[in-house]
């Protein structure tokens, strides 16, 4: 077995580039248990690395001359805030000339984007050092769910043009079985559910809507799976969706927050009171619309800080979500900040005509209740007059009178809302393979 683990890692860490990944990997495994006074010790000292290393960079050198700034004024954490909140829009403005560091050498940056769900798509660089600690966080996070490192994993992700050596690496070396999410129907179920059946899998690794979409096929064709625990990701989990996918995986969810910039930054124990974040990696802050940072319980903005990612800081970035910080400490013995609410992107809002701003959240709650009617929701917003399409996936079950009841119940909550309702055989998985459950039109 130690064999075997040595290999993996030494080809997880050959993938990745050999940018000191398996250092990180045995680090990552140390500092989680690390007592807060270490930890901030550490933030500190790579704070200051990453805003020297800053000082090279044309925007943040004309930022340090307009503001007076040097970065040996950075004494401690409180004096992040000297820094400005970093939007998607900056960075494409002044991307990639005036924002990449002109000391990195070409071979050492990794061209990334993200898949365009807020909008348009991101594009940013990543640095070699960056992306090799991005995959150790992943190793280092499967641990805590007792999937050691060549345990079977089964995947539920979005992968319609996954080369073929990505594919056998996947299979081979990390003994991944991949379903492509997008291929997640009942023409297809007997097929995937062949492949996987009777095979001894110790963690599933899923978007959100892929589990529970597969849980549901499971529930139709009067099925289960059996998998000990469960990674969930890239979209909000809603205690619907975990009750189906506990029950037909019969697996113990661990929600993993993350995107595409940084790779995972948080994660549930199995105390599953919130998700640590790695925070030797990364500062997480949480602001209000006027970017005054928050006190822990309050919600508001997602800010983080990546501190090991020299080729294009990021700096207070605003991750667009929302979501709010506790430092209560876990059970388990780890002093890690947690994100202990995340509401979701902040494009998940709406706008109503009275003027009120409405979660999805809101509706997430609204069919938690009525999932033996509704399987599935998509709430599209009209820009031009607010109205809304709602757009479900019906059981056999739905009738009319629980349409008039959601209706009732939406217009109890702001009756400025006009509602229709439409009902749909599926709801299309955006070409990142994620489902969009709020739409503007």
């Amino acid at each position: 077995m130690k064999r075997v683990k040595n290999y993996v890692l030494k080809k997880a860490q050959e993938i990745s580039g050999k940018y000191e990944f398996r250092d990180h990997l045995k680090f990552l495994n140390e500092a989680q248990y690390y007592s807060k006074e270490k930890i901030h010790k550490i933030q500190l000292n790579k704070l200051k690395k990453l805003v020297k290393k800053a000082r090279n960079i044309k925007f943040y050198s004309n930022y340090f001359k307009e503001k007076n700034i040097d970065p040996s004024d950075i004494t401690s954490l409180d004096d992040l805030t000297l820094f400005p909140v970093m939007t998607k829009a900056i960075y494409r403005n002044h991307f990639p000339k005036n924002i990449i560091n002109p000391k990195s050498a070409p071979k050492d940056l990794y061209l990334n984007s993200t898949s365009g769900s807020t909008g348009a798509p991101f594009k940013f660089y990543m640095s070699k050092k960056h992306r090799g600690y991005t995959a150790a966080r992943v190793l280092s996070f499967y641990k805590w769910t007792g999937r050691d490192y060549n345990d079977p994993i089964l995947r539920l992700w979005g992968a319609p043009n996954l080369d073929l050596k990505t594919k056998l690496f996947q299979k081979v070396i990390e003994n991944v079985t991949l379903i492509d999410a997008f291929d997640l129907n009942q023409k297809n179920f007997e097929e995937h559910f062949g492949e996987i059946e009777g095979k001894d899998f110790s963690l599933l690794e899923s978007y959100t809507s892929a589990a529970y979409e597969f849980a549901h096929l499971l529930k139709n064709n009067e099925k289960n799976l059996r998998i000990p625990s469960a990674i969930l990701s890239g979209e909000t989990l809603y205690d619907y969706q975990l009750q189906l996918i506990e029950d037909r995986f019969n697996t113990e969810i661990y929600n993993r927050y993350g995107c595409r910039e940084f790779g995972a930054i948080a994660q549930e124990c199995s105390e599953h009171k919130g998700l640590h974040i790695t925070e030797t990696d990364f500062i997480i802050e949480v602001v209000n619309d006027q970017n005054e940072v928050l006190s822990e319980g309050e919600k508001g903005n997602i800010i983080v800080t990546c501190l090991d990612n020299y080729s294009m800081p990021f700096i207070r970035y605003q991750i667009d979500d929302i979501g709010s910080l506790s430092k209560d400490i876990c059970p388990c013995g780890r002093e890690l900040i947690k994100l202990e609410f995340i509401e979701g992107r902040v494009s998940d809002m709406l706008y109503a005509p009275s003027g009120r701003h409405i979660s999805l959240y809101y509706f997430a709650l609204l069919f938690q209740g009525r999932s033996d009617y509704v399987h599935e929701f998509q709430v599209n917003q009209r820009e031009d007059n607010l109205d809304i399409i709602l757009k479900l996936v019906t059981t056999p079950k739905y009738n009319q009178k629980i349409e008039k009841e959601i209706i009732s119940d939406i217009k109890e909550m702001d009756s400025s809302l006009k509602v229709e309702i439409e009902n749909v055989n599926t709801i299309p998985r955006e070409p990142s393979g994620k489902k969009k459950y709020l739409k503007k039109i």
